[in-house]
């Protein structure tokens, strides 16, 4: 008997130590309780000796095992894949366009099939303001700015800003924002306007008598943005580069579709004969001219230098032709005059009988 009672207790100890499954089940299929002990011969409850097989959901399936290499890797990997589920881009980060022209900012996404919602914005000199918003909700499009539209390909992954017509205020930073639940990406895209200059040179035609100091008026009008350049030169064989005794401008004047003009001002020294044929250019750079820029040229005619000029000609012609029909009346009249009896209607006198 006491043997007995040794032995029980024992078992008991024993079974205390076995560790508790939380989601397998022993041969009987319990959870949280160790596997049913096996009958021996003597009829006493012991304690299985041998390990139980992987099958049969023992407490050895519950130890927590060594990860292999490489797992965080994967794990790295997995969470990488998750942070770049929405990806938002665009094919113009730097746009120019003209005044009056229509210009389409691209914005491109790519996402996971969803409810999503994009949002255009414009930023200039500090201040900025919501163009237009697209609610993936409500699939309604609220405008902020007259002319703008939302080119919306939902499969394609795009979200266009389209400029009906660009006028100066539309210069600045465009922020294309979509937001999914949960997240938001966005791009900027910088969008400038230029304006390439009206040129006019006045007078178009030089012509002035010897020692005359005339005057050359560059109009530069209708260019934008600011940074326009007015150079004079003066072409001619041998001709001096110094012939402009004085060189100024009017200063900026602004319209109100927001574009600049100003006059340049050339003034020339005493004009001598010697100048006939010679040219003035007005040179004007401007960042919508490209880098040649725009040149006008008139050319100088000093009357008397080098013979008759075109007006000389001209004058001449028309004396000519009034000299000619005078001529013609004297010659008529003394024609007529050379035969009185006719003018006079008299008869001959016969001879005496």
């Amino acid at each position: 008997m006491p043997a007995r009672l040794i032995l029980l207790r024992d078992q008991r100890l024993r079974a205390a130590r076995v560790p508790l499954c939380p989601l397998g089940g022993g041969a009987g299929g319990r959870r949280g309780l160790p596997p049913r002990p096996w009958r021996g011969a003597s009829g006493l409850h012991r304690q299985h000796p041998g390990p139980p097989t992987p099958s049969s959901g023992s407490a050895a399936s519950c130890t927590p095992r060594r990860p292999r290499l490489g797992s965080s890797r994967m794990a790295s990997a997995a969470v990488t894949t998750t942070a770049a589920v929405l990806s938002v881009f665009t094919r113009t980060p730097r746009l120019e366009s003209r005044l009056g022209r229509p210009a389409v900012l691209h914005c491109g996404f790519s996402a996971p099939a969803s409810a999503f919602s994009v949002e255009w914005r414009h930023q200039f000199r500090g201040a900025g303001k919501v163009v237009l918003a697209f609610d993936g909700a409500s699939r309604g499009v609220s405008v902020a700015e007259e002319g703008a539209e939302l080119l919306l390909d939902a499969e394609g992954g795009g979200a266009s800003l389209c400029l009906r017509s660009v006028a100066v205020r539309h210069e600045g930073t465009y922020i294309c924002t979509v937001y999914l639940p949960h997240l938001h990406a966005q791009q900027a895209l910088e969008f400038k306007v230029v304006e390439p200059p009206q040129v006019t040179l006045r007078p178009t035609t030089l012509s002035v008598p010897p020692g005359a100091r005339p005057q050359l008026a560059c109009e530069v009008s209708g260019f934008f943005p600011l940074g326009a350049s007015v150079s004079w030169k003066r072409r001619g064989s041998g001709a001096p580069q110094d012939a402009f005794l004085d060189i100024g401008d009017s200063g900026h004047r602004q319209a109100p579709d927001g574009t600049f003009s100003f006059t340049s001002f050339a003034r020339l020294l005493p004009v001598p004969t010697e100048d006939h044929g010679v040219s003035y250019v007005c040179h004007v750079g401007h960042a919508g001219l490209g880098e040649a820029g725009v040149k006008k040229a008139v050319v100088l005619h000093v009357a008397g230098s080098l013979g008759p000029s075109l007006e000389d000609a001209i004058g001449l012609f028309l004396v000519a032709i009034v000299l000619l029909g005078v001529l013609r009346s004297f010659f008529r009249w003394v024609t007529d005059f050379g035969q009185p009896s006719s003018r006079l209607g008299l008869l001959p006198v016969s001879g005496s009988r």
